[in-house]
């Protein structure tokens, strides 16, 4: 059967569309696990459940028992105010699918689809995880794995959406890390308020604030090793609220991005100690939580290899390539601690004219042409795995 007549693309577009206009944050994905819950209903699976009260997990099960695979889609929104101007952008002010989260949910229910109608030539069982809350710590994926939900996996997959390739294409890390720790520190900084006039009877904690980033951001050029990959960021500054007043506090939030345990080790003792001898220096004090939030996703090299075969034989050679890991972070890493897996990079497309907006932008969309080609390859990798007689490392 020539899958591509079979992938519902006019449904795989009216699904992301749907989403897209109604977006939810994450832990509060009710409306859109809702909808999900429906297609999926429609479609015939066999079996639906929620192992949290966002999520689900739809089962399709082959002829014969078999092997078990699992394919994920994240399905939450980011607390974003959408400038794309699409006639079905976000209703719900401030929050919008600027991760491409609502076309993940969309493929893998095309890939519902399309497995439903050929759930008889093939064995084994076949879940399709819809994953609330993936850009959050607590995330998601932690809860879902705590649930016990997953028990019984033989190997899981993922997929992602990305802008700045011609659409439809697959990028595969053959191997090892596929992402990076990702690390945050929430501190705050207590000084003594005064008049603007009078600083020298306070201690300004927006100029030992201002101490810290600029330190924080000798980390890497000055501590790292220059083999290392590290990236440390400052996201978000806040103190004072007026021009003639030093307040009392100010709040720094930043985030760390590593790849060996050795350097993520290190930065955080480097933090540490640049913040509290700056504030020490200057006579102020501080509170500060500093968190180990995501490790990095390890993808499986025979899995990677089955993938990467699998997507060469179903779009074309020129349509795959060996991707570089990314230093973004995602929680899919937790199912890899539990069974071996492997993540994809899709491309989103090119605009055709003017900058290409990236996750997380206001302005973030992808050309929809990609979508179908997603599906294909979660159907094709789904169905060839378990068909095959590949042996795998628990």
């Amino acid at each position: 059967m020539n899958l591509q007549t079979i992938i519902p693309t006019s449904h795989i577009l009216e699904w992301r569309r749907h989403i897209h206009q109604h977006p939810e944050l994450s832990h509060q994905e009710k409306e859109t696990a809702a909808y999900i819950r429906a297609q999926l209903e429609k479609i015939g699976v066999d079996e639906i459940v929620s192992p949290t009260p966002t999520s689900l997990i739809a089962t399709i099960n082959g002829a014969s028992p078999g092997k078990t695979v699992l394919f994920r889609a994240d399905i939450d929104a980011l607390p974003i105010e959408e400038e794309t101007g699409l006639p079905f952008r976000s209703v719900n002010p401030g929050v919008m699918h600027a991760c491409g989260h609502d076309t993940h949910a969309a493929m893998l229910l095309g890939t519902a689809e399309v497995l439903t109608q050929l759930r008889g030539e093939f064995d084994g069982t076949v879940k399709l995880l819809f994953q609330h809350a993936e850009e959050v710590t607590p995330s998601g994926a932690e809860e879902i794995v705590a649930s016990g939900a997953l028990k019984g996996i033989d190997a899981g997959f993922g997929m992602h959406i990305f802008p700045n390739q011609v659409p439809g294409g697959i990028g595969i890390v053959p191997g090892g890390h596929a992402s990076s720790n990702s690390d945050k520190f929430d501190l705050k900084i207590f000084g003594h308020g005064a008049h603007s006039s009078t600083p020298h009877v306070g201690v300004d904690p927006i100029l030992v604030g201002a101490e810290i980033v600029l330190a924080l951001n000798t980390i890497v050029s000055r501590n790292v090793s220059p083999d290392e990959t590290a990236v440390v960021s400052v996201g978000a500054i806040h103190a004072g609220n007026a021009n003639n007043i030093i307040p009392d506090t100010a709040e720094i939030r930043g985030n760390v991005r590593t790849i060996h345990p050795d350097t993520r080790a290190l930065i955080r003792k480097r933090v540490e100690t640049i913040v509290k001898s700056i504030c020490d220096a200057n006579g102020a004090s501080f509170e500060m939580n500093y968190e180990y939030s995501v490790d990095m996703m390890i993808n499986d090299p025979a899995l990677s290899a089955f993938a990467k075969k699998v997507c060469i034989d179903a779009l074309g050679e020129d349509h795959v390539v060996d991707a570089k890991p990314m230093l973004g972070s995602e929680d899919f890493a937790f199912y890899c601690r539990e069974f071996p897996c492997c993540f994809l990079f899709l491309s989103g497309g090119l605009p055709v004219e003017g900058p290409v907006y990236a996750n997380h932008h206001p302005k973030f969309d992808i050309i929809e042409d990609a979508l179908p080609s997603g599906t294909l390859a979660q159907v094709r990798i789904i169905s060839d795995f378990l068909k095959s007689d590949l042996a795998l490392m628990r």
